[in-house]
């Protein structure tokens, strides 16, 4: 598998992602990982709001019918956008917490944090596949917001960590196929005869 993995070049060891430690050290990982360390109150209410609609399930998606007017109001752009910016300015940023936090919002699609996170890529880059995850959750959005959305995807494809990063730009691509309000389809055939053969396919 690892062979597999490596000859289509997606076995890669990052620095963010990849540490040694001793046995020790690693139960101390282990026992800290499955406890909720919400960064401050807002995240920690947010939590607990998706738990109650998710039944405690991560792997659970809530659809928008389903999280009534007042629950789904109480979250926020603002609160959102706050949790992330707490996350991503502290001294040593702790992503593997900010990715899991991403898989949360995923759950419930709400779109508060859209702007945020097309704004601080370049500092979210290690959470960027959970980012991609999130977007293609996002729920009840305007058709307009979903093309501003693909305006804005497209624009990262030419930033210099995407154009280095072929997982990056695969992931990206692949959003414009899971909403049919994403149709930036001229654009995409444009790029298309100077991609590279995992693009194309």
């Amino acid at each position: 598998m690892a062979t597999i993995l490596d000859k289509q070049q997606r076995l890669m060891l990052q620095r963010h992602k990849t540490k040694i430690i001793s046995a020790d050290n690693f139960r101390v990982l282990c026992n800290k990982m499955i406890e909720d360390r919400p960064i401050n109150k807002e995240e920690d209410k947010i939590l607990k709001l998706i738990k109650k609609y998710s039944g405690g399930d991560p792997y659970r998606t809530v659809t928008y019918s389903e999280i009534t007017e007042s629950d789904w109001g109480s979250i926020t752009e603002e609160i959102i956008s706050k949790i992330i910016y707490e996350y991503i300015n502290q001294d040593e940023i702790d992503y593997i917490r900010l990715r899991w936090f991403y898989r949360r919002l995923a759950q419930i699609g709400h779109p508060g944090a859209i702007e945020v996170s097309l704004k601080e890529m370049s500092k979210l880059s290690p959470c960027f596949a959970n980012i991609c995850m999130y977007l293609a959750s996002v729920q009840s959005i305007d058709e307009d917001r979903w093309k501003y959305i693909g305006n804005r995807l497209l624009e990262l494809i030419d930033t210099e960590d995407v154009i280095n990063n072929e997982f990056f730009r695969l992931s990206l691509l692949s959003l414009f196929t899971r909403n049919k309000f994403i149709n930036h389809f001229s654009v995409l055939v444009n790029m298309y005869s100077g991609s590279e053969p995992f693009v194309r396919n």
